[in-house]
């Protein structure tokens, strides 16, 4: 980290230098050092920079105390945080028009850099122009220069946001000291363009500089002076050999020289080393390395790009966060002369690449593993660490149980010694099946983490377990149909050797094939296409292959097995037990008759829907109601069922209710806005679902009325618990406030169950204080959760019964965990919205809400959790907003700019998304005021505009689009 420091305190003051010819000329430099010049938070603001207003949205003002490295020159810079919504937008003009606009900017820490863009408006931001090319932070921690010539006059703002406008996930960029100069009339020759940029190289680089300006003749300097035409006029390419700071000024007849073009070109010289045993003996150290001898791939994973390699000398894990290898292996491929680094995390040893080695120098390579006891693998773990190993006559301690993601198995072999199996590998095969009983031989790859070193089997495959074929066949094997689904069932094979499991093969053909011993068959649930297989644990009694075409019969047979991999033992001798069965299904008629009665009331935004059962010689088996608020509806077809989709926040929405049920709510409806619905009776369903559509189905409107969206509780943990409750059940951890990795960078709460350097098993709540939704209806809950490590899931839980205090035991709680979105803890700690989560059933009482943490003594996760919001609408909702008080906002929909019409004062507004959050406000004045929400993404949101005074409120609906 020294190192790192000590490079951009250099090159601050390089660009220091550069600045201070520019800023004495400039008309307008933001620096973010001015008084008030503060912005904590990524949320949506403005701020007042150097005289003029700025909205910085997806961006903060940090300080040099921020943790990670970042570029600042002098005390605080502009931190953008990469999402497609990132931006600085000028809110006011500067006068005196754009002559040339220059900026310094490089990577925030080693995040993966996106695409940026300058634009300038001269319409008061209604259009925008793009200034110069995208740009893109290299990835190192060079300090880059944009500089463009713009030359335009009269009133004029700029914007600096994201080039593509996608994307949720942190590519941080800093940027600092922009200059933005007068147009005076007099143009600058172009700024000189570097191909390539400035960066990192291992080895001579060619340099070429260009510039669009005709005729422009180019001067360079390479020992950091300041080019001028009495430097080096460009000619070649430069050849660069040593780490170089290149400078160039372009000059044209006619027009003022260019802006200086600079950049710092770092040649790296990497230590070569033959083989990965040099490699793992120079750790540890800085330097770069160059592995000139070939290594071979024998396993990777998409998690943090991770591969592992290994020679004839050793065997390393590539950590490869970045992305920098780029090219496709197998499993086999040889690849020679890569370049990196050597860390250490968690007592394993990691290589971090520098580049893409690029091709594979050859393939199909053979890496046999070595085979060690148990105790070689504990007394020389160093020795062998990312190596692929066997461990011969192994026997796991939780045989029977299913192998999960993340967990520790115990583990002995001949040796007496024992040591633990650990699922490290996410995606392998093995996940869910079921762990081997007796002896067997366990291939895989020995990984070490904090809490202790672990071989990880990387398929299947690498578990070699023979058990001998088993005695006998299942018995009773049956076929049995429904509508278009075959059960099948048997009961368990007896004798001597039991199975494993069994392996069910399936054909619409009498032909089918026994498998063979050492090569597994994969599970195949679709039968439809006619052909399906499906692997059933031992003990397990029945399976039911679904979604079948009628009047097709089907052939069945099943395996008794032993072992896994290419260990697999199939009983396949003698007649194993078959079955058959046809699928005949009974067509039903469409319906004879639509419901009648139907009607819609609306209530605040929440709209019912009743009907009369429909009467004739064919009746319903249950009914599709389709919502809309375009009135532009399609009737369903016959042989494609709709899915139900209860959520109308994308203006339709539609439900299957079955017969004899006369009502439905949808709610949550958008404000003051028509909804239009009809209903459909249908027989049948899947494949053969018959919809009754002639004639005039059923037709019903309602409109909703104005509501007010009203916070219950609105948690950040920024300054204290704010009445939460920690309650620890089991264990010595208990809930914890984060000042700094919360949302935003702000306080968050945090529980983990690892201390001491190992897992503890722990059971702890997070209660709210108590949420009085008496007075409030559609109520919606929304939190941000952040997840690092394996462990248990994190719950979430309400209740209407807790007491308050005490043990959360004694209450009744209902899990809500399954309705939340949450994180995959791939990469860790990523902010993730639980998306608006229904609470409107425990309306009219007091309610509690919890998160519940659980870890064992294998596995604890470290959680977050933060923003926590609770909203619905007041009770005090009205029909319409009143005569007295009219507001209109055109043009709407609309791509961000709107303008509001007042009939009477209001004096603030604000803007909410559809689940109740605030995501921009602002002061009004006057009966017409335009606002701008380009910032904002596209969609729905609800406008509130309120006369502060007589707390008279309108409410709208507006569409970004």
């Amino acid at each position: 980290m020294k190192n790192i420091f000590s490079v951009l305190r250099k090159s601050t003051l390089i660009v220091g230098f550069i600045f201070y010819a520019l800023i004495v000329n400039a008309q307008y430099v933001v620096n973010f050092e001015g008084e008030g010049e503060l912005k904590p938070s990524y949320a949506s603001a403005t701020v007042n920079l150097s005289g003029l207003d700025w909205d910085m949205t997806d961006a903060l003002i940090t300080t040099t105390a921020a943790g990670l490295p970042e570029f600042i020159n002098g005390e605080r810079a502009a931190r953008m945080r990469g999402y497609g919504t990132s931006s600085m937008t000028m809110l006011q003009n500067k006068s005196n028009g754009i002559g040339n606009i220059t900026f310094l900017y490089r990577r925030y820490g080693t995040d993966t850099q996106v695409d940026w863009k300058i634009e300038y408006s001269t319409n008061n931001g209604s259009t925008w122009t793009q200034i110069g090319n995208a740009f893109t932070a290299p990835a190192s921690d060079d300090v880059q220069t944009f500089s463009e010539n713009v030359n335009v006059d009269g009133n004029v703002r700029v914007r600096i946001k994201r080039a593509t406008e996608d994307g949720t996930v942190n590519r941080r960029l800093n940027i600092d000291d922009i200059v933005i100069t007068d147009n005076t009339g007099v143009q600058n020759v172009a700024t000189p363009v570097f191909s390539p940029p400035a960066g990192q190289f291992f080895g001579d680089i060619d340099v070429t500089i260009s510039c669009t300006t005709p005729d422009a003749s180019i001067f360079y300097t390479t020992d950091g002076s300041e080019p001028s035409q009495s430097s080096t006029p460009y000619t070649d390419p430069i050849n660069i050999s040593a780490t170089t700071t290149l400078k160039a000024r372009a000059y044209a007849t006619g027009l003022d020289p260019s802006i200086i073009a600079q950049g710092t070109y770092t040649i790296i010289t990497p230590i070569q080393v033959a083989n990965l045993g040099e490699l793992r003996a120079a750790f540890p150290s800085t330097d770069y390395f160059k592995i000139n001898g070939e290594v071979v791939l024998t396993f990777q994973q998409t998690f943090r790009n991770q591969k592992y390699i290994q020679d004839a000398n050793g065997a390393i894990l590539i950590d490869d966060l970045s992305g920098k290898i780029t090219t496709a292996y197998n499993l086999g491929d040889g690849i020679t002369g890569m370049i990196g680094t050597v860390t250490e995390f968690g007592n394993m040893l990691q290589f971090v690449p520098a580049f893409d080695p690029g091709e594979a120098t050859s393939t199909g390579n053979q890496i046999d593993p070595v085979e060690i006891t148990i105790t070689e693998m504990t007394a020389n773990f160093e020795d062998y660490e990312s190596q692929l190993v066997k461990i011969a006559d192994a026997t796991f301690a939780d045989a029977g149980a299913a192998f999960e993601n993340g967990l520790l198995y115990p583990i002995s072999d001949n040796s007496k010694a024992s040591a633990e199996f650990r699922t490290t590998f996410y995606d392998v095969d093995y996940i869910g099946t079921l762990i081997p009983s007796g002896a067997g031989n366990i291939v895989g790859i020995l990984n070490s983490r904090t809490e202790g070193n672990y071989i990880t089997s990387r398929s299947l495959g690498d578990l070699e377990w023979f058990y001998g074929e088993p005695t006998n066949y299942p018995t009773a094997f049956e076929a049995t149909t429904t509508l278009t689904t075959i059960k099948l069932t048997w009961e368990d094979a007896t004798g001597e050797v039991l199975p494993t499991g069994y392996v069910i093969l399936a054909s619409d053909e009498d032909n089918i094939i026994a498998p063979v011993d050492g090569v597994p068959v994969s599970n195949d649930p679709v039968l439809s296409d006619g052909l399906g297989a499906m692997n059933i644990a031992f003990g397990a009694e029945e399976y039911v292959f679904a979604d079948l075409p009628v009047n097709v019969t089907y052939y069945f047979k099943i395996f008794s097995y032993t072992g896994a991999g290419s260990a697999i033992d199939y009983k396949n001798d003698g007649n194993p037990p078959s079955a058959e069965a046809t699928i005949i299904l009974t067509i039903i008629p469409e319906p004879t008759n639509y419901p009648t009665a139907f009607a819609a009331a609306a209530t605040g935004s929440n709209i019912k829907l009743t009907w009369t059962d429909a009467t004739g010689e064919v009746l319903p088996a249950g009914y599709l109601i389709l919502g809309s608020s375009q009135n532009n509806f399609q009737s369903p077809a016959d042989g494609t069922p709709v899915a139900d989709d209860p959520n109308m926040a994308d203006g339709v929405g539609a439900m299957n209710i079955q017969q004899g049920i006369q009502e439905y709510s949808f709610n949550g409806l958008e404000q003051q806005t028509t909804y239009y619905f009809k209903i459909f009776p249908y027989t049948n369903d899947g494949q053969y679902i018959d919809y009754k559509t002639d004639g005039e189905p059923p037709f019903a409107e309602a409109t909703t009325a104005t509501v007010e969206l009203v916070t219950v509780i609105n948690s950040t943990f920024n300054t204290d618990w704010e009445g939460w409750t920690t309650i620890s059940v089991k264990g010595a951890e208990l809930w914890d406030r984060n000042n700094t990795f919360g949302v935003d960078n702000t306080a968050c709460a945090k529980m983990s169950g690892f201390a001491n350097s190992q897992s503890n098993e722990n059971e702890d709540w997070l209660i709210s204080p108590a949420l009085n939704l008496s007075n409030t209806t559609n109520e919606k809950l929304t939190f941000f959760s952040a997840l690092g490590y394996t462990g248990p899931a994190l719950n979430v839980k309400i209740s209407t019964d807790y007491a308050g205090s005490g043990n959360p035991g004694d209450a009744t709680w209902t899990d809500l965990t399954e309705q939340a979105a949450w994180p995959s803890g791939d990469p860790f700690w990523q902010w993730t919205s639980s998306g608006a989560i229904d609470i409107s059933s425990y309306g009219s009482a007091t309610a509690y809400v919890a998160f519940v943490y659980y870890s064992t003594s294998q596995n604890s996760a470290t959680w977050e959790i933060d923003n926590v919001l609770v909203n619905g609408e007041g009770s005090n909702s009205i029909s319409s907003p009143g005569q007295d008080f009219q507001t209109t906002i055109y043009p709407n929909p609309g791509t961000g700019r709107f303008n509001i019409q007042l009939s009477r004062q209001a004096d603030h507004l604000e803007v909410f998304s559809l689940t109740g959050q605030l995501v921009y406000k602002q002061p009004l004045s006057g009966d017409q005021t335009p606002i701008d929400l380009t910032h904002l993404k596209k969609g729905v949101y609800l406008v509130k505009i309120t006369d502060l005074s007589s707390g008279m409120f309108s409410t709208n609906r507006i569409i970004i689009n």
